[in-house]
């Protein structure tokens, strides 16, 4: 008579879905990190962009001085 995972019955699939779940459950999980990580960096970008163009805008800054710090933003 046989005993464990291999056997007959519910248990022999049992192990093969597990890993299917755990193997899924990872890419998702690298995907998503990746995916945020991606996403906040082209944020931060764009947020001090919109920021600049705001000072800009309310008369904070002159021309030169928006076109010098948008300059030091794309070189980043």
């Amino acid at each position: 008579m046989m005993y464990g995972f291999a056997g007959s019955g519910w248990y022999g699939w049992l192990s093969p879905m597990l890993w299917i779940v755990i193997l899924v459950a990872v890419v998702y999980l690298v995907v998503y990190v990746l995916d945020k990580s991606l996403h906040r960096s082209h944020t931060v970008e764009s947020d001090a962009a919109q920021i600049l163009r705001e000072r800009f805008a309310r008369g904070e800054i002159d021309a030169a001085t928006f076109s010098e710090m948008k300059k030091q933003l794309k070189q980043r």
